[in-house]
């Protein structure tokens, strides 16, 4: 009797999901910008996006984010470099949904490993 190859298929879907979440921000003159922005703090920043500091902090380096004191974000300059757009395509930020951080952003090395935690759509 010969075996019979099986084979897997995986189908996936992606879906746009409206999660509200809020946070306190302080409204301060960001350096960069000139003017008054919102700032928020990282590890908040880190836990509405659902993602770990130390990735955010990545990103943030790599994206060109404003910065008070190392710790809090310029609101204005974090959407914009979210919503920018390289090679057509827009990055965004992944968590999980839930606002635990068991997943992350980084840089390049994992996007070519198919590992990647931000994404260009």
């Amino acid at each position: 009797m010969r075996a019979i190859k099986q084979r897997e298929v995986v189908i996936e879907f992606e879906r746009i999901q409206l999660i509200r979440k809020r946070a306190k921000t302080r409204l301060a003159k960001c350096g960069v910008c000139g003017t008054d922005r919102d700032f928020v703090c990282v590890a908040v920043a880190a836990e509405l996006f659902g993602i770990v500091e130390t990735d955010l902090y990545s990103f943030i380096r790599t994206k060109h984010v404003h910065l008070i004191r190392d710790t809090e974000i310029c609101l204005t300059s974090l959407m914009a470099a979210i919503g920018e757009r390289q090679n057509g395509e827009r990055t965004r930020l992944i968590g999980n949904g839930s606002g635990s951080p068991d997943r992350s952003i980084s840089g390049s090395e994992e996007k070519q490993s198919g590992e990647n935690k931000y994404e260009e759509l």
